[in-house]
């Protein structure tokens, strides 16, 4: 009976050190999660001040008081930073005509906790705009998904932000550059100089817009259908189901599906690609594309796989990566890439001389001059002497390309010009063409020469420079 009443006290003071602990911890959580309603609402006004002024900083080319809306900043190394890159990048926008005329910001609030112990909290913040630029007026230059982690701290009974911690590509830039504030205004001045006298070159020029029949008869490159695309799909929170968001990669992502979605260019891949479209592996228990070869192309299939179905893709290095889609778009003769048949090919023009520059063409930048090339562009506009760009990561429509130029020399921009005729000579490897893989032959690794044909499975591809009426390039409907 003692041993019973000593094993039931036992159990009943277990149960009750379990209950203390995990009851803690929920309620802990739960109170974590809890921000009081009039907490909420200060909250959002606070950020929506916030943002209200950075936008202001940017009309009136001069940096706005935040001194109500910030923790002391003397003592706060996150809000010095921030402060150092607002006035850095005020100074930028002087210097490269981007005062901004007229704005209209959204901001998402998502997630939001609050700890009353030490009457802090966080929220997570979706920027987008919508803004008139004073050198692109009346043309408005959308951005979206520009994600925010904001810190806030109560103070005297007042929210005030700590910390607003994002990555946008001003960040990007000053976080791969080491120069003092006084040599990077001195940069921005001469790049902003060399810059100008490099877009000069547009003015005499008319860039090319359509397929010009005197030049390009067949496999023609559509630039305004390329544009078009990239136009209905520069937010990639309604972008095209067909393809995923590549995280890191989604710049060149979205450049390459404009160039074969709306620009009518052909995939490409070469024999182990091509053998290998659908390999996986399975990563921390889940299927994962895993194959990313040669040539030019984006492969989505479907696996099951423990009794479920995944959706899953396999893609060429050129497709994501900024500097395989160059080596792929300007081949030398002697580079397996430049044997192809089909795909996307250019021209790198001179930074002092792009005359020849139209929409549909790529931009890529080296913002911190190591030599690995950091973000791809696709242009969507060109008025007189002022580019403009559509872009992933973050999401812009109709983004002055000033607004990209921090530092301008021959080895931080590079203009790529998609060739009009994007036919390949020689090697004639499995293509894509009108959206449609071509079968490959059996028993051989390479595409039939022109005009030739060993398979009723396979269509013969028609030989180069001819017209093939049963074949139009493709145009993408305007959004």
């Amino acid at each position: 009976m003692n041993k019973l009443k000593l094993f039931s006290f036992a159990f009943l003071t277990i149960v009750l050190v379990l209950v203390i602990c995990f009851g803690s911890k929920v309620a802990q959580a739960t109170t974590m999660a809890a921000v009081p309603d009039v907490d909420q609402q200060l909250i959002k006004k606070v950020v929506n001040d916030y943002f209200d002024k950075r936008y202001q900083s940017q009309k009136n080319l001069q940096l706005s008081d935040f001194s109500s809306l910030i923790a002391n900043s003397s003592t706060n190394d996150d809000l010095k930073k921030e402060t150092r890159k607002l006035e850095l990048e005020v100074y930028h926008s002087k210097v490269f005509q981007l005062q901004i005329l007229q704005y209209q910001i959204y901001l998402d609030f998502g997630n939001m906790t609050y700890d009353p112990a030490s009457l802090t909290a966080t929220v997570n913040v979706t920027e987008g705009s919508d803004v008139i630029y004073a050198i692109t007026a009346p043309i408005v230059s959308k951005a979206r998904n520009i994600n925010h982690f904001i810190l806030l701290q109560k103070d005297n009974g007042i929210w005030k932000i700590s910390a607003d911690k994002y990555e946008d590509e001003f960040w990007k830039f000053l976080k791969g550059n080491s120069l003092t504030d006084v040599e990077l205004r001195n940069q921005f001045d001469n790049s902003a100089k060399q810059f100008t006298k490099s877009m000069s070159a547009l003015s005499s020029a008319s860039p090319k817009t359509l397929q010009s029949e005197n030049t390009c008869t067949y496999l023609c490159y559509d630039r305004q259908g390329a544009k078009n695309y990239a136009d209905a799909h520069y937010n990639k929170s309604i972008s095209n189901p067909d393809y995923s968001y590549i995280d890191g990669l989604d710049c060149t992502n979205f450049v390459s599906q404009a160039m074969f979605e709306g620009g009518g260019v052909s995939q490409v891949y070469d024999t182990a690609a091509f053998q290998n479209r659908e390999y996986y592996q399975i990563i921390n228990g889940y299927p994962q594309g895993y194959y990313n070869g040669n040539g030019f192309y984006y492969w989505k299939f479907w696996v099951f796989y423990n009794g479920d179905w995944y959706h899953l893709f396999n893609h060429s290095t050129s497709w994501t990566q900024v500097d395989s889609l160059h080596t792929f778009l300007v081949p030398q003769p002697t580079d397996i890439h430049f044997h192809y048949l089909g795909g996307p090919i250019a021209t790198d023009l001179d930074p002092n001389d792009i005359s020849q520059l139209g929409i549909g063409d790529i931009i890529q930048f080296d913002w911190d001059g190591d030599r690995n090339w950091d973000h791809s562009v696709i242009i969507s506009g060109i008025q007189g002497t002022l580019i403009l760009v559509d872009a992933h990561s973050d999401d812009y429509l109709n983004k002055p390309l000033n607004w990209y130029v921090y530092t301008f020399n021959p080895v931080s921009i590079r203009y790529i010009h998609i060739n009009d005729n994007l036919y390949r000579p020689f090697v004639y490897l499995p293509a894509i063409r009108g959206g449609k893989m071509v079968p490959q032959i059996a028993g051989s690794t390479a595409y039939p020469a022109p005009g030739q044909t060993t398979s009723s499975r396979l269509p013969a591809y028609p030989p180069p420079v001819q017209n093939n009426p049963a074949q139009p390039n493709r145009a993408y409907p305007a959004p």
